[in-house]
């Protein structure tokens, strides 16, 4: 095994195009695409034209390393625990919390 494969083998590349030109995971027509592709989102919700300066804010505000990913899952966790103290507090959803 040459130096190069151990190497790519050994420490992954995964975050460089090397690695999946040299293993062939994606042709050569393949990884041309992904250089070019640029991310585009479109929503048509009533809402999304009055929150997306409030978003695009939001973003600047946010560390680069942070995953949207990450960013979702906080979101549920926030959910999930703030029903559950909701639910705590009143299991039959009928009852004042205080």
């Amino acid at each position: 095994m040459d130096s190069k494969r151990r190497r790519g083998s050994r420490f992954g590349y995964l975050g460089n195009l090397e690695y999946f030109s040299y293993n062939r995971i994606l042709s050569d027509k393949q990884l041309k695409k992904l250089k070019e592709h640029k991310y585009s989102c479109q929503n048509e919700s009533l809402f999304d034209p009055y929150l997306q300066p409030y978003w695009n804010w939001l973003v600047t505000q946010l560390p680069e390393w942070l995953a949207p990913n990450l960013i979702t899952t906080i979101g549920l966790i926030v959910n999930i625990i703030t029903s559950l103290i909701l639910v705590y507090h009143s299991p039959d959803g009928k009852q004042d919390v205080r």
